[in-house]
């Protein structure tokens, strides 16, 4: 009763919406199909057997169909991803054109803005396929939050809604139509030699910020494969490699945007995004100086293996240690954050949040095509939206645990004493964690011997008290200046 409840008022949702526009986007915020209305559908005509790297390009013509939209084009097609390139079904970029001659490049509006080039994912090991764009979603509302990537379409990430795919009639799968990891994903002007973005390759040393790298290292995504992009490059990874913790501090703003370095480990830590400790990493600038991290390919997620045949162990603490940028990273800003973590566990970092987010996605799309998917191609890894939560349920408490004890003692809440010309003491509850506040009188004057008990509330809503102490008014238990 609950599930027809919820589709109901999605159903509501997409009439008001369809009144708005006349675009077939579908997102993770506002999903736009139910499980009574048919999924839009992209056909393929062509051969695509020649397609084995991602190098390979094949021409074939395209028909998309939705409830309100309808295109016929032609498209030039290739394989994207790196180990997914060895799994039977295949993701794909794809470039859309006017004529059968590929000489008019086409820009369509699937609800992100017009753009020639999108992405087919797959979504091999995931069989929700929910993970990759529900997460990209979570890292949206989250750069949102801190004013980060304001002027793309997604914050920075991803987006995408899941269609159903046909090659020469027949049913070639369940995919997402994504944004594509391009320069319109993060609104760069391809002519621009300072607009630029790197992918981690691998696990190398160059990728773990521990020396200097080369094209095969960090790939170039936005930007021109050249010595002056290689070069704003290295000039990154040198000052993380050679600086120590104070140089690293004194000297961020010129390198990195923090705000977006903060962001990039909390969520790494949240959702378990174990691959993206390195070799997923995306290092983004828009003058060739001050970098952003963003987070791409979100699949290994949540609790689940690189290949989506196991579940990892849900305690255990992303193993950054290896990347000198987040070694670094906790080493000189812990109460950052901490912080930063805390201030998401309000409203972002909730198990409800999440939930929610990850069932709208399932229940967007029809049981017949699951069925369908399962018949085309067997029994897909993965793990259902139950293990999701399962894990929430154990992830959340062990990061409070973690986080609340990344605090250093100057972060802690402590009194300080100080003593007035009138020969009286004042103590005062102090702390540096931003999101500690206290109730009531933060500071009382000794006029005699005796205590006086604060309260205040903690980063996860507790309320706590500590008590100051003056005998014969001097001072006692000062832990700042």
């Amino acid at each position: 009763m609950k599930r027809k409840v919820v589709l109901f008022l999605i159903f509501i949702l997409i009439v008001v919406f369809s009144s708005l526009v006349d675009s077939p986007i579908i997102d993770a915020n506002s999903i736009a199909q139910v499980q009574s209305m048919e999924l839009p559908k992209m056909h393929f005509t062509g051969d695509i057997s020649n397609l084995y790297t991602k190098k390979d390009e094949a021409n074939i013509s395209v028909k998309y169909e939705s409830q309100n939209f309808t295109l016929d084009a032609y498209a030039k097609i290739k394989l994207q991803g790196s180990s997914s390139l060895s799994y039977d079904k295949k993701n794909y970029n794809i470039k859309f054109y006017e004529d059968e001659g590929f000489n008019n490049k086409l820009k369509v509006d699937f609800g992100w803005g017009f753009a020639n080039k999108y992405c087919l994912k797959a979504n091999w090991i995931d069989k929700t396929h929910a993970r990759n764009v529900v997460t990209a979603n979570l890292v949206a509302d989250m750069q949102k939050k801190y004013n980060l990537f304001t002027d793309t379409p997604n914050y920075g990430a991803i987006d995408g809604y899941p269609i159903e795919v046909y090659l020469n009639n027949e049913f070639l799968g369940l995919y997402t139509l994504n944004i594509p990891k391009d320069d319109w994903m993060f609104n760069m002007n391809e002519d621009n030699k300072d607009n630029l973005v790197f992918a981690a390759e691998g696990w190398t040393k160059a990728t773990q910020f521990r020396a200097q790298g080369t094209f095969s290292d960090w790939e170039v995504e936005v930007g021109e494969e050249n010595d002056y992009s290689l070069a704003k490059l290295n000039r990154l990874l040198e000052f993380v490699a050679s600086s120590t913790d104070e140089e690293f501090k004194q000297n961020i703003n010129n390198y990195f945007n923090l705000d977006s370095l903060l962001n990039y480990y909390v969520m790494m830590q949240f959702a378990n995004l174990v691959d993206n400790a390195g070799k997923n990493a995306l290092l983004v600038t828009y003058d060739g100086n001050i970098w952003y991290t963003s987070l791409y390919d979100l699949d290994t997620s949540w609790g689940t293996n690189w290949n989506g045949t196991f579940t990892l162990d849900y305690n255990s603490i992303v193993n950054a240690e290896n990347n000198l940028l987040w070694l670094k990273l906790v080493s000189c800003y812990p109460n950052e954050i901490a912080n930063r973590y805390f201030q998401l566990r309000k409203d972002i970092f909730t198990k409800e949040y999440v939930m929610d987010k990850f069932n709208a996605f399932v229940n967007s799309i029809p049981d017949s095509v699951y069925q369908n998917e399962i018949v085309r191609w067997g029994k897909i890894p993965g793990c259902d939206i139950d293990q999701i939560e399962d894990y929430l349920n154990v992830r959340i408490p062990i990061l409070d645990n973690y986080f609340g004890n990344m605090y250093t003692e100057k972060s802690a809440v402590s009194v300080v004493y100080s003593k007035n010309d009138s020969g009286t003491v004042t103590a005062k509850l102090v702390s540096k964690n931003s999101n500690i506040k206290c109730i009531g009188t933060c500071s009382y004057e000794f006029y005699k011997d005796g205590e006086y008990t604060f309260y205040f509330d903690d980063y996860l809503g507790n309320i706590n008290s500590i008590t100051a102490k003056v005998i014969g008014i001097n001072y006692e238990n000062q832990f700042l200046n």
